[in-house]
This record gives C-alpha cells, structure tokens and sequence, in this order.
C-alpha cells in the first residue's frame, strides 16, 4: 500500500535491469498507468484514501479493462516499449488488482509489506506537513491532478485505520487466488538486508543481473550494511 516503499522497490528493480515506464513521475509510477487506475476511482466516487472495493457490479463493467483495450497503443506510447522483463507499479493496485487480472491474468505479483504503525505514522506525517505548507486544504475533501484525497489521513488514527483496512484488503485478494505467482517482502528486510532480498527478487523474476547492478541497487535503501558486507554478500548469493 501507500508509504510502505513501493517507490523504493521499483527503484531497485530499474536498478536491476526492469522496465518500468518512460514516463515516470517523482515516485516512480507510470503517468499512463496512473490515469487509467484513475478512471476507476472516478467511475466509483471514491479516493484512494477512502476507496470503494471493486463488488460484482464493477467486476462485470470493468472500467480499467475496456479503457485498456480501447487505447491499448496509446498506453504503451506514453508508458514505453514493454520490454522484457518489465512491471507497474501503483499503491492502488491493492483496490484495482481484480480489475486488472482481466487484462493480465498470469503475471507474477510482488507484495511489499510494511509495519501497519509505520505506514500510517508516514501517511498522517506527509498530510500534516502539506497542510502546513498550504498544498493540502485543512477540511473537505479535495483533489490535486485529479485524485481525490479525503481528510481520512489528518488524523493518525485514521491513518492506521486506513492502513490495517489495506491489510486485509491484501489478505482478501491472496485469499481469492488473484495473486498465485507472488513474491512477499517486506519494507523492512528490504532496508535491513537488501543484497538478500534482490537475491529472492532475482530468483523469482529470473533475472540475471551484474554485480555492478546488485551493488547498485542495493545501496539504494538508507539503512543498508556496510558497503564491504553488501561486496561479500553479492560474491556468494550471485556466485555463478
């Protein structure tokens, strides 16, 4: 979900040698992946901070697939040639996921988790501070290139609600089987031990990266080991 280092993973997986998208904005999503994630939200009067979980209504007029093939060669002008291996990222995919399925029915998932307290102390954090600098209202709801925000996050209470209604939220599409081919990590093994977890990431994908790319990649996360453990760890995870 949100603030839990989605924009950090993606990150590393570029660093790696994946495809994500040419028209990237400051936190790594697709502009164009973003806009149709957008139709959905506008389809439903919902926010992606309070959003309105796709029922058997939105299943069966499935506003992101018809979008998609309708525009399909204009997508993947303004996301870039996918070349393999390639992926999107969007917090929202934890709403719009069964929506997509109908377009992508067998690619492989990676599901970044992270301590529910922490997302929504970064969540209620971020509001507060756009507020402060006047980006954000104070009261009502609101949008800003257009998503919808709510004041849902002004609060850390509501923060951590909104954060533990992802969580099962999560849980529900695993449950459902919509997530068969998947990777778990967590946001904080990622910065702990990141040489590990790009060795799973590797695995999973079937990637095969340069040291110079692993090296790179994992200096990205802030807390990461000392550079002369990361070297020790690349030499024996990625030995040939």
């Amino acid at each position: 979900m949100h603030r839990s280092g989605t924009s950090l993973l993606t990150r590393m997986l570029e660093a790696l040698g994946v495809f994500v998208g040419s028209d990237l904005q400051g936190d790594h999503e697709s502009r164009a992946l973003i806009a149709l994630n957008n139709l959905y939200f506008e389809a439903t009067d919902s926010s992606w901070d309070a959003p309105r979980y796709p029922g058997p209504r939105e299943l069966a007029d499935n506003v992101i697939r018809r979008a998609f093939l309708a525009n399909r060669r204009a997508f993947f002008s303004r996301f870039g040639t996918p070349r393999p291996p390639w992926a999107m990222k969007d917090p929202r995919f934890v709403v719009t996921l069964p929506l997509w399925r109908a377009v992508f029915p067998a690619s492989p998932i990676i599901l970044l988790r992270r301590s529910p307290l922490d997302v929504a102390r970064s969540l209620w954090r971020r509001h507060c501070a756009l507020v402060e600098r006047g980006v954000f209202p104070a009261a009502g709801t609101f949008t800003k290139g257009r998503i919808r925000f709510t004041q849902r996050c002004a609060t850390f209470e509501g923060a951590l609600s909104f954060a533990l209604e992802q969580v099962a939220a999560l849980d529900r599409l695993v449950a459902a089987g919509l997530c068969p081919r998947r990777l778990e990590i967590s946001y904080e093994g990622l910065c702990q031990d990141p040489v590990f977890e790009i060795w799973n990431l590797c695995r999973f994908l079937h990637l095969r990266p340069t040291r110079d790319q692993v090296l790179a990649a994992a200096a990205l996360p802030r807390a990461t080991p000392r550079e002369r453990d990361r070297e020790t760890a690349v030499k024996l995870l990625f030995a040939d």
